[in-house]
């Protein structure tokens, strides 16, 4: 590809069978130049293509699957209705996750709930302190409620709303993030994995064992 002679910016993106990376000509350079000298490149050993106007540039990043804005917020108790619909798709699709007291969870002082959605909610996220006290040290958060629709999966929106618990953890002044996950639950796993999550132990409830995992959150951001 050409070389580009203005400022660009490297993006990176991870699918389930390709990793794709992007070069991208900055759009006030886009304007400036006029869209035909706009040149994007996908590499991932299979294909190329020139991408030759702004329209055709932002489908080639987003793709379909980003048609609809996707949205991160504070859910409400107003949201219990739409938590729940996303639980039990969750819940239907593995083994091992039990319902939670959604009630209870926004009563609880120093707990945080979010919700993922576009036209309705599809992942729910949920941190506070330890809910057991044997880690309540004053140091350790968790990642209490962690759902993503199926229909969602496989597009990296369940390590967004993972990675925005972390986030308001760590801002919380945690030092230590830790989560429960069924060993069924294999795709979750996989993403506490990449995110650098340790696996400490285990304990069975239900006749399936559930993983603890921790990540220390000193250098995360």
């Amino acid at each position: 590809m050409e070389a580009l002679t203005r400022n660009h910016w490297r993006l990176s993106a991870t699918s389930m069978n390709t990793k794709r990376t992007f070069l991208l000509c900055r759009k006030a350079d886009i304007s400036t130049w006029g869209l035909q000298r706009g040149k994007f490149l996908i590499s991932d050993n299979r294909f190329r293509m020139l991408v030759r106007t702004e329209h055709r540039l932002e489908r080639a990043i987003f793709g379909d699957c980003l048609k609809e804005s996707i949205g991160i917020r504070r859910a409400v108790t107003g949201d219990v209705s739409g938590i729940g619909s996303v639980e039990r798709a969750s819940i239907a699709a593995l083994e091992g996750f039990d319902l939670k007291d959604w009630p209870a969870l926004f009563a609880a002082p120093g707990t945080f709930s979010y919700l993922a959605e576009q036209s309705h909610p599809f992942g729910v996220v949920c941190v506070g302190a330890p809910s057991d006290k044997a880690y309540e040290d004053g140091k350790t958060g968790e990642v209490l409620a962690w759902y993503l629709d199926p229909a969602f999966w496989g597009q990296g929106l369940g390590r967004k709303l993972l990675v925005h618990g972390l986030t308001v953890i760590k801002r919380r002044a945690f030092e230590q993030a830790l989560i429960w996950i069924p060993e069924t639950a294999t795709q979750a796993i996989q993403t506490v994995s990449d995110l650098q999550f340790d696996v400490q132990f285990n304990r069975e409830a239900k006749g399936i064992s559930h993983l603890m995992f921790t990540r220390n959150l000193e250098d995360y951001f």
